[in-house]
């Protein structure tokens, strides 16, 4: 039965060529639109190097400090956090698998001995992020983990660094000034996207090899053990941001946070937001998703009636000959499905397409730090499972919505009417 259905499918898109190219235009440019925000959203909160660990991790961005005179709030300042924060709240942290801090910013860097300087995005970290962060190093000393620790004057550089500075030749162990400070380079990495925020960089240093590490600014990232920790962790948090703030008298802190991956690319100003700016932003999803599907359902619906009219003694036929309302509504929704899935097919190269392209022009927004730097994306990003999925139940819903009224307006026919037809 199926087969005669399938038969009968390609007959039809080859009979009527012109309302097919419409009907599948329509649908691959409905399921582009879906499938670009269904991308979107996946490149933001997917797993993906040196960030392996988005859906385990939490992350700590923002800090307000609370100015107190005569027991009452008179002003608030907001930044990063800051190294008290860090080192009596973040840093005592038990529950974490391991906790990293990073303080980011420019730097003017220039090979030892050489006049000509550069300027590159510089990252001041701890030991722990080599941890945190699987980063694919192309070069790295047998130590560089322990000068880390130690705050040794020794830098991690990334393939574009290393290509701009010593044209191709082996980068490590070489000196290099970083503002006007020498280091020895102990480790070369695979150019990290800036879309990996947390740990994105293009040169990194131990953080305590700096003497201003101390009046210093970090934002900060948390591994727990699994995502069942992140409760706990918040609570440990709290409590080591109250024991901080009872020995303060003028200030107090207020931690934004520990957000989670999709949670953190949402502007939130302070915790007790965090719920309803989810809230709001998945029912905006909803919405917009709502909206381009319905709208091309409602377009594909007529051309759907108009060419099923086409066929109502075909119908009359078949329902003379025993065939029931349902047997019907199966076919044409089976018949539809085949065109949805060859739109939909178009839909999911174009998107991709679009992404690629246009990456900068969908992803670059206020949590994007660096604008000039890379945008790589992973084609295996893009093809992950949840992109296969989501393209086939919007293909599925888009047949649903549009085939649904044709076939049952079709089905419904009295066999007299449709014979006459």
């Amino acid at each position: 039965m199926y087969k005669v259905y399938l038969k009968q499918a390609i007959h039809i898109l080859k009979e009527g060529k012109l309302i097919s190219i419409i009907s599948i235009t329509g649908t691959a440019l409905a399921i582009t639109m879906v499938m670009v925000m269904v991308m979107m959203q996946e490149i933001k909160v997917a797993n993906v190097a040196p960030e392996v660990n988005r859906d385990r991790t939490l992350y700590v961005d923002w800090q307000d400090v609370k100015i107190i005179q005569n027991n009452e709030v008179v002003g608030i300042a907001r930044s990063t956090v800051d190294y008290r924060t860090v080192k009596n709240i973040i840093l005592p942290l038990s529950t974490p698998e391991a906790v990293t801090v990073k303080s980011q910013s420019n730097a003017v860097v220039s090979v030892q001995g050489d006049k000509n300087n550069s300027s590159f995005t510089l990252a001041a970290v701890d030991e722990s992020f080599w941890k945190v962060f699987e980063f694919s190093f192309n070069e790295r000393g047998s130590s560089f983990a322990k000068e880390f620790e130690s705050g040794t004057k020794v830098a991690v550089i990334s393939e574009n660094v290393a290509r701009q500075l010593f044209k191709g030749e082996n980068a490590i162990n070489k000196t290099i000034n970083i503002n006007f400070s020498p280091y020895n380079i102990v480790g070369v990495v695979e150019n990290v996207s800036v879309l990996c925020k947390a740990a994105y960089s293009e040169i990194w240093i131990p953080y305590k090899s700096l003497t201003s590490y101390e009046s210093d600014y970090y934002t900060c990232t948390i591994l727990a053990n699994n995502k069942g920790d992140f409760d706990k962790i918040k609570q440990e948090v709290m409590s080591n941001q109250q024991k901080l703030n009872s020995t303060l008298t003028e200030e107090q802190i207020d931690l934004s946070g520990p957000y989670d991956q999709a949670t953190s690319q949402l502007e939130i100003t302070s915790s007790a937001e965090a719920e309803s700016a989810m809230k709001a932003d998945r029912n905006r999803t909803i919405l917009i998703l709502c909206i381009i599907m319905i709208i091309p359902a409602i377009n594909l619906s007529s051309f759907s009636l108009s060419k099923f009219k086409g066929r109502m003694s075909e119908i009359g036929v078949r329902k003379a000959f025993g065939a029931t309302k349902l047997d019907l509504i199966m076919q044409v929704l089976y018949e539809n499905m085949l065109g949805t899935l060859i739109g939909g097919f178009i839909g999911l190269i174009l998107s991709v397409i679009a992404v690629l392209s246009l990456k900068r022009v969908f992803l670059e927004n206020s949590f994007t730090l660096i604008e000039s730097g890379d945008f790589t994306i992973s084609i295996g990003t893009l093809f992950s499972p949840m992109i296969f999925i989501s393209a086939f139940i919007a293909c599925f819903v888009l047949n649903i919505l549009s085939a649904s009224i044709p076939a049952y307006r079709t089905a419904s026919m009295p066999i007299v009417n449709a014979l006459k037809s």
